[in-house]
C-alpha cells in the first residue's frame, strides 16, 4: 500500500514512518524540512517537500496513495 504520512519528521511520524516501511509498505514523507527527513530517505522512504497549512503547496506530490496519516 502506498501510504503519504504527513508529519514524517516529528515525534509521532518518523516512529511511524519506520514500522510502515518495515512492513513493507511505499511511504511517501511529507516535511517542511528535507535535511531531517534524509534518515527516513536512506531507509526508502520517498521524501517530499510541503506544507499541509500552506494552501498554494497543495500539489500533485501528495497525490494518489492508498492511505494518508497526518500526525
Amino acid at each position: 500500500m502506498k501510504i503519504l504520512v504527513i508529519g514524517a519528521t516529528g515525534v509521532l511520524g518518523r516512529p511511524v514512518v519506520r514500522r510502515l516501511l518495515a512492513l513493507g509498505h511505499a511511504v511517501r514523507a511529507m516535511t517542511r524540512t528535507p535535511q531531517r527527513a534524509e534518515d527516513l530517505a536512506a531507509l526508502g522512504a520517498e521524501v517530499v517537500v510541503g506544507d499541509l497549512v500552506d494552501r498554494v503547496d497543495h500539489s500533485p506530490r501528495a497525490v494518489a496513495p492508498s492511505a494518508v496519516e497526518r500526525l
